[in-house]
């Protein structure tokens, strides 16, 4: 029996509590992670369930809500999951260590990259999955201008590479 590969969809009960991105990406983001950080995440799935395994919290943003709601009965009680069905980012009053924009569908990823210096404390972590995909290509170059650091995670395939942007200064 061969293993699943890390890319294929599966059904929400059957996601194992691991991010769908690049197996390079994840071993970053396991030497990143503190044990007090807040994550936010446009998109839920396995990244939410793992996450809420390294972190002291972590908040999802779903569109759908029946995979929200399968995600939701499978998180640990740091992890709160919203659905969230708007073309926006939400207005939060907390900022977070760590902003994964991941979610669907991937026009939804434009207004979440616009508002990610808002969500994100100084020091702190941008992930951008599938960041060089046209539909948000003006977000991310505006993103870009405005980050004093960046760094790059490459991924498989056209467009499943991963970006990192650090909000300000050396990163956490």
């Amino acid at each position: 029996m061969t293993a699943q590969p890390w890319w294929k969809p599966t059904p929400p009960a059957e996601i194992p509590a691991k991010p769908w991105l690049s197996p390079a990406v994840v071993e970053y983001l396991e030497t990143a992670i503190r044990p007090e950080w807040d994550i936010l995440e446009h998109g839920c799935g396995g990244s939410t369930l793992w996450f809420a395994q390294r972190c002291k919290s972590v908040t999802a943003y779903e569109s759908d809500p029946d995979f929200a709601a399968a995600i939701r009965g499978r998180a640990p009680s740091n992890a709160k999951i919203v659905s969230w069905a708007k073309p926006n980012a939400p207005t939060l009053k907390t900022r977070f260590d760590l902003l994964l924009i991941d979610g669907e569908p991937i026009e939804t990823r434009g207004p979440w990259i616009t508002a990610a210096l808002r969500l994100v404390k100084p020091g702190g972590i941008i992930v951008l999955d599938n960041y060089n995909r046209p539909e948000y290509e003006a977000q991310r170059r505006k993103l870009e201008d405005e980050i004093l650091f960046r760094e790059f995670k490459s991924g498989i395939g056209l467009y499943l590479n991963t970006e990192f942007f650090y909000t300000g200064g050396e990163a956490l």
